[in-house]
């Protein structure tokens, strides 16, 4: 074979070969917008009912298993009401994304086998934004599609919201320890925490520790303490040696030892969201004094999330249910049965009914990932029953013991109904004939 010859085979070759290469991608899927699902939620749910105000916040919770094949790249698209000014902009799946864009909540789908069915949800923080140009009550719609809609009715002539009422000034509420955090809407990166010591105003001096649970980092330079009597606050910074006698401060936990002078404490600080997967972060403190200690654990639900119930099931671990009262004390028999993300009962060896022990603690073991719903049936003795299942997700792949703290809130007293006193009958005179 001469020369000429060989070169226009090889490049008859090499053609065929950049064909062969092209051609799958040619017969690639072309995306497509998804029309077809079962709606299993959707909600919206404010901090206040009835009609909202600029300034008020609300969850929107969509949760959907949709009933055709959904290849990479189809999108389910939620439309949404200018007047919602929402938490974040991009909210990561396991096997995509969800972003806010231009009016629209837009959920894309990658990572998937070919035609794979799928589940999934989201929940969204938002807040009302106030607009110059609407006055009176109006209500804007979220949809998706053309069937599925929820109005909020905003009366846009209301003040702004976010009120606040007040605190507890006197210095003394009774509890050693009391701690609460909540995710920042300005910042969606951020936690806020508050704890309150010394309630009881018992300790002269004390130490407190704080351990910061998976995926969220202390911002050192928010520490801020404040000693309350009823003479009023004093503003105290870490190295104001009259007030703190000492302390460490890490990535993960830091540690003050503080001479209270007999004053309740309040300690604020910020944790920085580092695993954006997580849907929620968890926080423990103690505090020790004259050889007693006492533990405070809360757990912060991260508004603003999207998942896919497949990729959920694809990890197990632990999930760790506290049942404390409304003074952060453990409950021990509240009774509990589970569900899973299709309403069937939940059974570990053999067991549908899961009590709490003496610390207030149940622990499920070696659970599947997924959504589940946990229903009290038996309250403890003296606290109210919860009327509402609790819904939760469970996320293994990036952390293994999941924490869910329940409150239970005491029976209200009954006041003895006094039985009406009866005016004794005058007998009546016969009548004088």
């Amino acid at each position: 074979m001469n020369k000429k010859l060989k070169g226009k085979v090889s490049i008859l070759l090499l053609f065929m070969m950049v064909v062969q290469i092209l051609l799958p991608m040619n017969n690639s899927v072309e995306a497509k917008e998804i029309t077809k699902y079962n709606i299993e939620k959707f909600t919206v749910t404010g901090d206040v009912s009835g009609v909202l105000k600029p300034g008020d916040e609300l969850d929107v919770v969509f949760k959907a298993s949709i009933q055709e094949k959904v290849d990479n790249n189809d999108k389910i698209i939620i439309h949404l009401p200018e007047a919602l000014m929402f938490q974040g902009k991009t909210y990561n799946m396991d096997n995509g994304k969800c972003s806010v864009e231009g009016g629209k909540m837009i959920c894309e789908f990658d990572n998937l086998e070919q035609g794979e069915e799928v589940s999934f949800g989201f929940s969204l923080r938002a807040k009302v934004k106030d607009q110059e140009n609407k006055t009176g009550n109006i209500k804007e719609e979220i949809s998706i599609g053309n069937s599925e809609k929820i109005y909020i009715e905003v009366d846009y002539d209301k003040n702004t919201g976010n009120e606040t009422n007040g605190g507890n000034n006197t210095g003394k509420t009774g509890r050693n320890i009391l701690k609460r955090g909540t995710h920042n809407f300005d910042d969606p990166d951020r936690v806020d925490w508050v704890v309150e010591l010394n309630g009881d105003n018992t300790y002269e001096r004390l130490i407190y520790t704080d351990t910061l649970g998976e995926g969220h980092r202390l911002k050192k330079d928010s520490i801020r303490i404040g000693l309350i009597d009823g003479a009023g606050a004093i503003n105290v910074g870490l190295d104001d040696q009259l007030y703190v006698l000492g302390y460490s401060i890490e990535d993960n936990k830091f540690s003050l030892d503080l001479n209270t002078h007999g004053r309740m404490v309040l300690i604020y600080y910020s944790t920085e969201i580092i695993d954006s997967s997580l849907e929620s972060v968890s926080n423990e403190g103690k505090i020790s004094a004259n050889g007693d200690s006492e533990e405070a654990y809360e757990v912060v639900e991260l508004k603003g999330s999207a998942w896919s119930e497949e990729k959920l099931r694809e990890k197990n671990g632990n999930l760790i249910i506290t049942k404390v009262n409304n003074k952060d004390i453990g409950l021990e028999n509240a009774e509990f049965e589970i569900y899973d993300s299709e309403k069937k009962k939940v059974s570990i060896d053999g067991q549908s009914k899961f009590i709490s022990d003496k610390d207030g603690k149940i622990e499920l073991k070696n659970l599947q990932g997924g959504t589940y719903y946990i229903e009290e049936v038996k309250a403890p003795e003296g606290y109210q029953l919860l009327d509402e299942k609790i819904e939760i997700k469970l996320n293994f792949n990036k952390i293994k013991v999941i924490n869910k703290k329940i409150i239970n809130h005491p029976v209200e007293p009954t006041v003895p109904v006094e039985p009406p006193v009866e005016e004794p009958t005058v007998p009546v005179e016969p009548p004088v004939e």
